[in-house]
């Protein structure tokens, strides 16, 4: 499964890249009041790499929680310790 995501990962990559160097226009993007020029496969390129590193911080908890499962037992044992009456 995994290299099955990696591979589809790489294809995405590979399509989003070709279709930014398809697109050399100069265009200009603003947002509010601020504005910039730049080439359209620059913003192409921008917007996926922000949109992988909003994928991975959506990921990372679930990620940590199973890789270091460890990490919050402690913590939770203490909560329900005290809800339950305990020290």
């Amino acid at each position: 499964m995994t290299i099955f995501i990696l591979i589809l990962a790489l294809i995405l990559a590979i399509v989003a890249v070709a279709f930014a160097l398809q697109n050399p226009l100069i265009v200009t993007a603003t947002f509010f009041t601020y504005s910039m020029k730049g080439s359209l496969a620059l913003f192409v390129l921008i917007g996926v790499g922000v949109g992988v590193v909003i994928g991975l911080l959506v990921l990372a908890p679930s990620a940590i929680k199973k890789y270091f499962p460890g990490l919050w037992a402690s913590q939770t044992n203490q909560r329900v310790g005290k809800r339950v009456g305990g020290t």
